[in-house]
């Protein structure tokens, strides 16, 4: 993507919200909850794009941990 911008940005308690808009080449927009918690965080994103005239829609759940320093 090109030119990116956050939109639409909200913080309630632990949780976080926001779009993620894209123009130029790549277009993309992507919608983004992250729920923090202790050591981690979970977050669901949703993601639209248009690629070569083929519509693609993306949904992710990723779950991050703190596993310890680098060794």
């Amino acid at each position: 993507p090109t030119d990116c911008e956050v939109k639409d940005f909200r913080m309630s308690g632990n949780t976080a919200s926001y779009r993620l808009v894209c123009t130029g080449e790549h277009a993309m927009t992507t919608e983004n909850r992250i729920t923090f918690a202790s050591g981690g965080y979970d977050m669901d994103m949703k993601m639209a794009t248009n690629e070569g005239g083929r519509a693609m829609n993306i949904t992710q759940h990723l779950q991050a941990r703190y596993l310890g320093a680098c060794k």
